[in-house]
This record gives structure tokens, C-alpha cells and sequence, in this order.
């Protein structure tokens, strides 16, 4: 996988989410507000958001 750094959000399918040791019950509700592919068209509903620890070097965010 090769993340999106300069993206807002990212976005994994639920085989990824498995590969990572979580399953869809772990997620929080979708965010409310429609997200948009880069040609502008709207997304599909996503299935759950989650936050997770970003570590770079001695800086670490909660993202």
C-alpha cells in the first residue's frame, strides 16, 4: 500500500481493514458529510471512520 499523504482522508477497503487486524465492528459511524472523488463525482457511503496514531521521528498526532 502506498498511502496518500497529501490527502485529507484516506481510504482502505475491508480486506485491508482485516489485513490491519480490524474488523468492520471496530469502526465508528461514517462522517456525516458526503466525500468526493477526484473528478468531483460523490463517493459511495463509507462503511465506518477510526483514528489512529501517526508517528513520525519524536512528533506523534492522533489523525
Amino acid at each position: 500500500m502506498l498511502p496518500d499523504i497529501g490527502a485529507d482522508e484516506n481510504i482502505i477497503g475491508p480486506r485491508h481493514l482485516r489485513h490491519i487486524g480490524l474488523s468492520t465492528s471496530y469502526l465508528n459511524p461514517p462522517p456525516d458529510a458526503p466525500r468526493f472523488t477526484a473528478d468531483g463525482s460523490v463517493m459511495k457511503p463509507a462503511l465506518g471512520s477510526f483514528l489512529v496514531d501517526l508517528k513520525v521521528k519524536d512528533n506523534t498526532t492522533r489523525a
